[in-house]
C-alpha cells in the first residue's frame, strides 16, 4: 500500500511503466505474453534473453542473434497465418541483407547462449536453401581450385597495376564507378586491398634444417595473398617458416593450391562441397604426417578450427606458438603497441 501511494505522488496519471511492477490484476502473469512462434528446431528453444549479443562481430552493423531469431520467428508467423506475398515480400527483402548476408556464422552466440542454440547454424541452413540452385557452379569452382586461386591472382595483379597507373585517389573513384555499373558486384577497391601471393615458392622451399619434423600447411589465404602495395611487411608465410626454420624445426610445406578446408563452402551454405574439400585435405595431411606421427601446424586459426572437426589434428597457430614455439626460441622484446585481434574461432577454441 505504502508503494503505491508513492507511486501516485510521482506518477498520478500511471504513464510509467503501468502495470510493470504494481498491479492489482491477481491474473497478470497469465496475460499480455509475448509470443513465440514455432519457426525452425534450431532456434525454438530460444527464449530472446539477449545474452548472445555482446559478443556478436554483427552487433553494431545489422543484426544480433536475438534480433535475427525475432525476425525470422515473425516471418514463419505471418506465413502460418497466410499473410499477403506482397504485405510479407519488404520483410523477408530486409531479413535477406540484415539476418542472413551480414551473419559470420562464427557460433559465438552459442558459447553465450543458456540453451546452446548457434544461430549461424540457422542461417548457414538458410544459406543453403537461398542458393541451391548455386549448388553445381560452386561445386565447379572446388573441383577446380586453383585455377578458381589463379584467377582471383590475376584480379589482384589487374588492380595493382591500376593502381599505380591511377593513383590512390583514381583507383578509388574507378573502383567506385565499377561497382556501381556492375550493380554493387564488383567489390570496392581500397588501400588496404592485398597484393597477389606466389604460391610457387612454397613448392620450392626445401628446409634448410635437420631437425624435428614438422608439416606447415599455409592457408589459401596466406598462399595467395600479400600485404597490400606499398607495405615493406613480409608475407604471412615467410614469416611463419623463417620461425619454424628459427625454432629448429625440418619443414615440410603442404603446398597444393588445390586444397582448401573447406570453411568458405561451408559458411556461404554449401556444406557437401565443404565436406569433399574438408576429406581431399585430410587425406593430403594424413599421408604428409604419416598418419599424424608428425606435428601439422596451421597459419589461421578458422582453418585449423575447421580441420580439428576431422579427423587429424592441426595445432592453431596460437597453441603451437605457446605450447611449442616459445620453449624453442629466444625472444627479444619489441618496444612499442600492436592492436591485437583474437578471432572468432580463437575464442571458441578457449585460447
Amino acid at each position: 500500500l505504502l508503494m503505491k501511494k508513492i507511486k501516485n505522488l510521482f506518477d498520478p496519471e500511471a504513464i510509467l511503466s503501468p502495470g510493470v511492477i504494481l498491479n492489482s490484476d491477481p491474473n497478470v502473469h497469465l496475460k499480455n505474453l509475448k509470443r513465440l512462434p514455432i519457426a525452425h528446431p534450431l532456434i525454438d528453444k530460444c527464449t530472446e534473453c539477449g545474452f548472445c549479443e555482446p559478443v556478436c562481430p554483427s552487433r553494431n552493423l545489422s543484426l544480433t542473434p536475438r534480433q535475427r531469431i525475432a525476425l525470422y520467428r515473425e516471418i514463419q508467423r505471418r506465413k502460418a497465418e497466410n499473410e499477403l506475398p506482397e504485405d510479407l515480400e519488404p520483410l523477408e527483402d530486409a531479413f535477406s541483407y540484415l539476418g542472413v548476408d551480414t551473419c559470420a556464422a562464427t557460433g559465438l552466440c552459442e558459447d553465450r547462449c543458456p540453451v546452446g542454440i548457434n544461430t549461424g547454424d540457422l542461417v548457414k541452413t538458410l544459406r543453403e536453401e537461398q542458393n541451391r540452385y548455386a549448388h553445381k557452379p560452386v561445386a565447379l569452382i572446388a573441383r577446380h581450385f586453383e585455377g578458381a586461386t589463379f584467377m582471383v591472382r590475376g584480379g589482384l595483379i589487374a588492380a595493382n597495376a591500376s593502381h599505380r597507373a591511377l593513383g590512390t585517389a583514381g583507383m578509388i573513384s574507378a573502383s567506385s564507378s565499377l561497382r556501381k555499373a556492375s550493380g554493387d558486384r564488383i567489390p570496392l577497391w581500397s588501400p588496404a586491398t592485398p597484393r597477389a601471393g606466389n604460391p610457387k615458392t612454397l613448392n620450392r622451399y626445401r628446409s634448410k634444417v635437420a631437425g624435428e619434423e614438422i608439416i606447415y600447411w599455409p592457408s589459401c589465404a596466406s598462399r595467395n595473398f600479400a600485404p597490400p602495395h606499398g607495405s615493406s611487411k613480409p608475407t604471412l608465410t615467410s614469416v611463419a617458416l623463417r620461425l619454424l626454420e628459427k625454432a629448429g624445426y625440418q619443414v615440410t610445406v603442404m603446398s597444393n593450391n588445390g586444397l582448401c578446408c573447406g570453411q568458405p563452402f561451408f559458411s556461404k551454405g554449401h556444406p557437401l562441397t565443404g565436406a569433399e574439400k574438408q576429406r581431399e585435405l585430410e587425406d593430403e595431411l594424413k599421408a604428409l604426417s604419416r598418419d599424424g606421427e608428425v606435428l601439422v601446424v596451421g597459419d589461421t586459426s578458422p582453418c585449423a578450427m575447421q580441420m580439428n572437426l576431422s579427423s587429424i589434428d592441426v595445432l592453431d597457430p596460437v597453441k603451437f606458438a605457446i605450447d611449442h614455439l616459445m620453449s624453442r626460441l629466444i625472444v627479444a622484446p619489441v618496444p612499442g603497441s600492436i592492436a591485437l585481434h583474437i578471432t572468432c574461432s580463437t575464442r571458441k577454441m578457449g585460447l
